[in-house]
């Protein structure tokens, strides 16, 4: 399931089953909230049960709106029109991003600390730790809409399953790779490149953490016989080794692009729906912050930039342990 069918497949099978799906869940959602009202009047624990229904619908509707928006974007361009598709295309993602952003904040009881460097219009590169559904979309949306940032992220090929992503990410610049790639090098230096007020943002570690996903990755390097690269991954207890390919790619597209480093803690353990489930009546503070890191004189080089990513990524690691409380 990591590798999308081919574009026409999405295009005239996929797209029209979303569009038509989400409309159709968003319609019979206020029939759900009868029982889920009738649950947390006996529950009594935070109205989780109507928070899953808003947030449910809501995902629908926007997924329907969206999609929408992005079919009159294409059809003006077809029909005549003078719009700038990426740069609409971009104005519908961060339409989308605030209120899915702001929906998951009110139903999932999300309270948010945010730090973020003084960058001033510089074009940002930024590397990013990959923990949880969702954690994503709270760093773009602080980019795009509190920032006034143009962005673009790195992606998994996977998420071109989802509609909204195909339509309306890729068209707003974002890039998907999916496995077997035959040049991802070249695919992140062309898209790396951020006008001033720009930002690419990239997730080193390539998938979400887990513990069981490190363990395997330490045991995956120990059987390969790369000892020292084993003790690095095995030293950090919060996060996974990161890629240097990516990053050196990202970099050489962004050659005077600035590096922020963003680390955040409170979604470690948020991994399902039943994690965020369980997670609703207390609420939960998710920590978020960037840092602005120098790039290495000799960034060119792979092992100078290998160990300079390594350093930063455990004092990520520190970081995120000393502001996650005990569970």
């Amino acid at each position: 399931m990591n590798s999308p069918p081919p574009r026409v497949v999405r295009w005239m099978i996929l797209s029209p089953l979303a569009w038509v799906g989400s409309l159709g869940l968003t319609l019979i959602a206020p029939a759900l909230m009868i029982p889920a009202l009738g649950l947390d009047l006996i529950e009594r624990r935070s109205w989780r049960n109507v928070r899953l229904v808003v947030l449910g619908a809501s995902f629908c509707a926007l997924e329907f709106l969206a999609l929408t928006q992005a079919l009159g974007v294409g059809a003006r361009s077809v029909f005549g029109g003078t719009t700038d598709s990426a740069a609409a295309h971009g104005a519908v993602f961060r339409w989308w991003l605030a209120r899915v952003t702001s929906t998951m904040r009110r139903c999932l009881n999300f309270r948010f600390e945010i730090r973020f460097p003084e960058t001033g219009d510089a074009p940002l590169l930024v590397l990013s730790r990959h923990a949880g559904p969702g954690d994503a979309l709270f760093l773009m949306n602080e980019l795009a809409n509190k920032q006034g940032r143009q962005i673009r992220a790195l992606g998994k090929g996977k998420l071109l399953w989802d509609p909204f992503f195909d339509h309306v990410a890729t068209r707003a610049g974002f890039i998907f790779l999916p496995p077997g790639h035959p040049d991802p090098g070249r695919a992140i230096r062309s898209r790396a490149a951020m006008p001033p007020r720009g930002a690419f943002i990239s997730f080193p570690e390539g998938s979400n953490y887990t513990t069981s996903r490190r363990a395997r990755a330490v045991e995956r390097l120990e059987r390969s016989g790369r000892t020292g690269l084993a003790e690095t991954a095995a030293g950090l207890d919060r996060l996974l080794l990161p890629r240097p390919g990516g990053v050196a790619a990202a970099m050489a597209g962004a050659p005077d692009a600035k590096i922020v480093f963003v680390g955040h803690s409170g979604y470690d353990d948020l991994r399902t729906v039943k994690d965020m489930w369980n997670a609703i009546p207390d609420g939960r503070t998710i920590r978020l912050e960037a840092r602005l890191v120098e790039r290495p004189v000799d960034w060119q080089d792979r092992d100078v930039l290998t160990a300079w990513l390594f350093r930063c990524w455990s004092d990520m690691n520190r970081w995120i342990a000393k502001h996650t409380p005990p569970r």
